[in-house]
């Protein structure tokens, strides 16, 4: 601290507050990546929530917060966490800054604004859905999570660790092809004849169907 009682020191990434910070980060990850495909997919059935849009709000205010927190964040150098302020700004500033900004742009927010979000109009259907996938590309945060001190304490034998990773990255892509399989087949002529003779009637026969398909 200074004579006026001013901070100069960035935070430890293994605070309490940082702890909690990216624990949200990696929950809000987890949503993007498993809900934000099917919302997709199966539009007309989630139709416009507002309860959904308020907390896609919330998701592009927090990523926006984050780049903020980010630049306040000390890091480890040669075993020995750094925490002037200045250079964990500069180091953020030349490491993630560019890849978070890119990936925080508020689409939700855009779309709001732009009058998009409950369009029924259908030539805008298209530019909502690619303002929507665009937010999965934060998914690839979690590679940066993984280097986090609260992940880092409970990692497991390394072998272990890289096959954990392996396993849920062929979930991943197994759930993204079930949804862009059923994506595709609502576009077809004999859709609503396809679901009648299989009594598909709930999303979650539907994503079952999807998922034995591409599988």
């Amino acid at each position: 601290l200074d004579r006026d009682g001013r901070i100069h020191q960035a935070m430890l990434p293994d605070c309490m507050f940082l702890t909690g910070w990216n624990l949200l980060n990696v929950t809000l990850l987890l949503y993007i990546a498993i809900f934000l495909p099917v919302r997709t997919a199966w539009e007309q059935d989630f139709g416009c929530n507002w309860d959904l849009i308020h907390f896609d709000l919330f998701i592009d205010l927090y990523f926006i917060a984050d780049i903020g927190v980010n630049f306040v964040t000390g890091y480890k150098h040669f075993g020995k966490y750094q925490t002037n302020r200045l250079q964990a700004f500069l180091h953020y500033a030349k490491s993630w800054f560019l890849f978070d900004a890119v990936i925080s742009v508020p689409t939700t927010w855009i779309s709001f604004f732009l009058g998009l979000l409950c369009t029924t109009n259908a030539s805008f259907l298209p530019a909502v859905k690619l303002l929507r996938l665009i937010r999965l590309v934060r998914v690839v945060r979690v590679v940066k999570m993984f280097n986090l001190p609260i992940f880092q304490r409970v990692r497991p034998n390394p072998f272990v660790f890289q096959l954990c990773k392996l396993v849920l990255l062929c979930v991943f892509i197994m759930h993204l092809a079930a949804c862009a399989w059923w994506f595709v087949k609502t576009s077809d002529d004999d859709y609503a004849r396809w679901i009648a003779e299989r009594d598909l009637i709930s999303v979650g026969t539907q994503y079952m169907s999807s998922l034995y398909f591409v599988c």
